[in-house]
């Protein structure tokens, strides 16, 4: 590709205008990694970003990527500053790192530059009609992590797909959890996630473990996966962490043996993906998840069972402690899946968005 093809994108993310948190999710994750990965295939974005986030990009400008700091705390003011980036008569091309309502006053701005732009906007929430309404139809590609939200803006008049997955998924592959007969080595069941959000489920998850019968809960243990604060159980069999880095969590997924996701719909948060859950099936564990169609549709090759409630969980839950056989050949399903679908490529962003 020529250098003109390769024009270097503004990449505007809600995330990298505001202060940056303690503890990075999926999204920043994924943003991060876009932006090396990019790097590498000759397209140094520049990057609108709170001056929190610099020691996170020091690698990322070495290679090439342009971080812009902004002098101010919000993505509301920072978003209007960076737009002054986008120079009178250049042609742009402009990726939005994310729904966010606090980007509207600058798309508002972009609307108004009489450059000629492209935009590229990931989707990973269900976007308001402000937002939609700030975009304009004409030059705008959206990507969405599932296909609820793709419908959304294409009822809007959108030019909208399903596009997403996990950027680093080589870092993620099963571990030898071979059961060695007569051995005592417990089924670690896991849930990972920032489980001070109810919505993310983990009472369920030890409800559902408190209701197994005591000979099957004797042979497990229940690991959740993080808290900012870790609460105390009186089970010595359920164990709670504290948020650690995300460079330790394959070799935390490769010492369990089954993943849950138990996470619920409460409107205003939901799930609209799971990057654990495809990192769980990554590193070939079965998967036991909530019934809620963005999870389900995971499952629907055999890598795993849903539940409705508790009770149905528990019940799903006893049946993989007692036959590894059937955990081992779900994984094995789950995996195959998680690689057919759920693997992201830049270089295809690339060629296909950014050409």
């Amino acid at each position: 590709m020529d250098a003109e093809t390769l024009a270097s994108p503004l990449f505007l993310e809600k995330s990298f205008l505001k202060p940056r948190k303690q503890n990075l999710r999926g999204v920043e994750l994924f943003s991060l990694g876009l932006l090396g990965e990019l790097a590498q295939l000759g397209v140094c974005a520049e990057v609108p970003a709170h001056k929190s986030w610099r020691s996170d990009f020091e690698s990322l400008a070495s290679a090439g990527i342009g971080l812009r700091p902004m002098p101010l705390g919000g993505s509301f003011m920072n978003g209007l500053c960076a737009v002054r980036l986008v120079r009178r008569g250049e042609r742009r091309k402009i990726i939005v790192g994310n729904v966010a309502n606090g980007l509207i006053p600058a798309l508002c701005c972009l609307r108004l530059c009489r450059s000629p732009l492209q935009l590229v906007v990931f989707a990973h929430r269900m976007p308001s009609l402000r937002f939609m309404a700030a975009l304009p139809k004409k030059g705008t590609s959206v990507l969405a992590v599932n296909g609820i939200i793709a419908e959304a803006f294409r009822r809007a008049g959108f030019e909208a797909e399903t596009c997403f997955g996990h950027i680093d998924p080589g870092r993620f592959h099963p571990g030898d959890n071979t059961v060695v007969p007569g051995s005592q080595r417990k089924v670690n069941f896991c849930v990972i996630g920032f489980l001070d959000n109810a919505w993310k489920g983990a009472d369920t998850a030890l409800a559902a473990f408190r209701a197994l019968p005591p000979e099957v809960a004797a042979n497990c243990c229940l690991h959740l996966a993080s808290y900012r604060s870790p609460p105390s159980f009186p089970e010595s069999n359920v164990r709670t962490y504290a948020w650690f880095p995300d460079a330790e969590m394959p070799d935390f997924l490769r010492r369990m043996d089954v993943m849950i996701v138990p996470s619920r719909d409460e409107k205003v948060m939901r799930e609209t993906f799971s990057l654990a859950m495809v990192e769980g099936m990554l590193t070939g564990l079965p998967v036991l998840a909530s019934n809620l169609p963005v999870l389900a549709e995971k499952l629907d090759a055999g890598g795993g069972c849903t539940f409705a409630d508790s009770a149905g969980l528990s019940r799903l839950m006893a049946a993989m402690a007692s036959d590894p056989g059937k955990r081992a050949a779900m994984g094995r399903g789950a995996r195959r899946t998680a690689i057919e679908r759920y693997v992201w490529s830049t270089e295809k962003f690339v060629s296909r968005w950014l050409a």
